[in-house]
């Protein structure tokens, strides 16, 4: 069954404002300041950053018998049982500490921290309190992707 990820009210206004920010930035250096040089190539740069961090978020997953299908805006990962065991974790967001990732950007992804559990890598839109816990059975590593 398709779950998509609901996005939390803070994830929303965090997201509209940025984006609403880097169009009034735009508009200011391009067309009242008229600056083509180092100032347009930071705007260049930043929209970069900005549509590269949209790829990544998250749409919905499938749970299915042979693991679980993750969807992405740009692209889609899969994590088959075969390689993962699956658990379901409860984690307060206060204990996570983002080592590399959006935090609130289109919802919460990438890189975190925490005390109990090590490095993750973390997919979630709102302020979730329960995930699936994937860890790969050959090097460890582990995935978080909040349960629905």
């Amino acid at each position: 069954m398709k779950k998509r990820f609901k996005y939390s009210k803070k994830v929303l206004f965090i997201s509209l404002s940025s984006v609403l920010l880097m169009m009034g930035v735009t508009w200011y250096v391009y067309y009242v300041e008229a600056m083509f040089g180092a100032a347009g190539v930071v705007v260049v740069l930043c929209w970069f950053v900005f549509i590269a961090t949209a790829c990544f978020v998250p749409l919905y997953y499938v749970k299915c018998e042979n693991g679980i299908h993750l969807r992405l805006l740009c692209f889609s990962v899969n994590y088959p049982f075969s390689k993962y065991e699956m658990e379901i974790v409860e984690l307060k967001e206060n204990d996570m500490i983002r080592l590399f990732g959006s935090g609130g950007f289109f919802g919460y992804f990438g890189y975190f921290r925490q005390k109990k559990i090590g490095n993750f890598l973390l997919f979630c839109t709102a302020e979730n309190k329960r995930f699936i816990k994937l860890t790969c059975k050959l090097n460890k590593k582990i995935v978080m992707i909040e349960e629905l």
